[in-house]
């Protein structure tokens, strides 16, 4: 998951074993049922990892949300947000199903204009390819098709 991350935004993300493998540096795996926090405030999320280490992206410099649902490893049968922010801001973050205030974050981001629930409720129970549920000035399909 941070991988995707860091090929975003290059290499000073790794910090840290990631749900899809990828280590980072030295620091211990992370268990995929310790807890996650999503702390949501009026201009950003912080997301504190089991590992100590924060992730976080200001509302404004949001680019793009992203659900992955896991179907393998020790992530499996596992959804995420993926909070993408602008390249320049090298912000973001992932947020495992089971962290903490992950249905206050789910909210805050189906409040998006444009945002694609359809896509987000689709990709969120079942596995299958990471879906692109909201792009900053981008309208939805489900927008498109007149939903």
């Amino acid at each position: 998951m941070l991988s995707f991350l860091q090929r975003l935004f290059g290499a000073g993300r790794r910090d840290s074993q990631t749900p899809s493998g990828t280590a980072g540096s030295a620091d211990a795996a992370v268990d995929p049922n310790a807890p996650f926090i999503a702390s949501l405030h009026d201009d950003r999320v912080v997301v504190h990892l089991p590992n100590g280490k924060r992730e976080e992206v200001e509302w404004d410099k949001l680019e793009t949300v992203v659900v992955r649902h896991m179907n393998e490893g020790s992530w499996a049968d596992e959804s995420w947000l993926i909070l993408v922010g602008t390249r320049k801001s090298r912000q973001g973050c992932v947020v495992p199903s089971h962290a903490e205030n992950f249905a206050a974050l789910l909210e805050r981001v189906r409040a998006l204009p444009g945002f694609d629930t359809e896509a987000c409720e689709r990709t969120l129970a079942t596995p299958g390819p990471d879906t692109v549920c909201w792009e900053r000035g981008k309208s939805s399909a489900a927008q498109a098709r007149g939903n």
